[in-house]
């Protein structure tokens, strides 16, 4: 029965359903978890020297992959290669930075991260939030929400994330194909965006709606920078190469919309903490 009812609740927490809890409701599962490990792995948590911590995370990661692993859903080799990747970001933490007031933050972090294990993009970014939540310098504003929403990720969507965090603002391309005179057309759905090095990124609708949906980013679909004039060019350029036979077979032919997508004040805040 138990086993049932966490899998309802992993469940409901990928599909977002938890994304607006209370924060205290976050907080209890993580001190719940917390108060089911090995005493001896709660006293080490509890000292935010490297040595102990990085011995109680790999104890934690055990713990909480063990159900994993007995399903073969993961292997030893990937539980360690996490266990040790978490060590080596804590190892890099001054010791003067290093604090465990966040305990049930990390916890819940841990659990969440078990089940995309197997994923490196996704695996990185869990492995950067647990770090940050032992960092003082990072750990003031932190909340639950920000180890929640990374569920919510595919690999696709953490790496476009990425990708606009360093290009942001990121300046995008659509065609629009003409059917009269009078205005009336429509808008095909692939974006275009071109980054600061002109590296062209492509096929990232479904990973910018997950992102808007989640309060990350936000599309300017009405609005164009007018500095980007060269990338939005080259944009259009490449895309009339892509819809050609479409823009061919379009009875008055198409247009270029020029837009950008930029995140929200979470969404910096996120990948503050994901990606530093």
């Amino acid at each position: 029965m138990e086993r049932f009812k966490n899998t309802q609740i992993r469940t409901q927490v990928q599909k977002g359903m938890y994304i607006n809890m209370d924060p205290n409701q976050y907080l209890s599962a993580g001190w719940n978890v917390y108060n089911n490990l090995p005493t001896t792995t709660q006293e080490l948590l509890l000292n935010p020297s490297a040595k102990t911590i990085g011995s109680a995370l790999d104890s934690a990661v055990t713990v909480f992959c063990a159900p994993l692993l007995l399903l073969g859903a993961v292997s030893k080799p990937l539980i360690k290669k996490f266990a040790n990747e978490i060590e080596h970001k804590i190892n890099a933490i001054p010791e003067e930075n290093r604090d465990v007031s966040q305990t049930g933050l990390l916890i819940k972090a841990l659990e969440d991260a078990r089940y995309q294990l197997n994923k490196d993009a996704i695996r990185k970014l869990y492995v950067n939030i647990i770090a940050s939540t032992l960092d003082n310098r990072k750990n003031e504003s932190i909340g639950p929400r920000y180890g929640t929403v990374i569920a919510q990720f595919s690999k696709k969507d953490a790496v476009f994330l990425e990708k606009l965090y360093k290009n942001e603002p990121l300046p995008y391309v659509r065609t629009r194909l003409k059917l009269d005179d009078n205005g009336v057309g429509y808008t095909l759905p692939q974006r275009l965006a071109v980054a600061d090095n002109d590296e062209i990124i492509n096929n990232f609708d479904a990973s910018l709606d997950v992102l808007n949906s989640l309060g990350i980013a936000f599309d300017h679909r009405t609005s164009s920078i007018t500095t980007y004039t060269q990338r939005y060019e080259l944009g259009e350029k490449i895309q009339k190469q892509i819809f050609s036979d479409k823009i061919t077979n379009a009875p008055k032919g198409s247009e270029a919309e020029r837009s950008y997508i930029t995140l929200t004040t979470f969404g910096k805040n996120l990948c503050y903490y994901i990606f530093e």
